[in-house]
């Protein structure tokens, strides 16, 4: 993504990765891996990932995840995220294990 309207250099951001298999019959996995930079200026804050760098911009870092198919309607899902917040000068790690349970109604 690129901010052609920002007024600083901290106006673009990327993300790259790769997903193998889908969890939808039981028994399935899925599982991924992304890296993602974003600069401070590339999109609004309020409309990013609220768990990569606890949202915002001005962040980068990986993200890993597995999920299973446990039933019809259930998947149960690990993730982990380690993330650098504030790229442009002191920065600080922001890292987190996420684990969820999703029921499908």
């Amino acid at each position: 993504v690129a901010n052609m309207e920002a007024d600083s250099s901290e106006d673009s951001g990327y993300q790259v990765g790769l997903k193998l298999g889908k969890a939808k019959e039981v028994g399935s996995f899925e599982g991924g891996y992304y890296w993602r930079h974003l600069e401070a200026d590339a999109v609004v804050g309020a409309w990013t990932d609220s768990d990569f760098g606890g949202g915002g911009t001005g962040v980068e870092g990986h993200k890993v995840w597995v999920k299973y198919q446990a039933a019809k309607n259930v998947q149960v899902a690990v993730a982990v995220l380690v993330n650098e917040v504030g790229l442009v000068g002191e920065s600080t790690d922001y890292n987190r294990l996420q684990l969820d349970l999703i029921a499908k109604f």
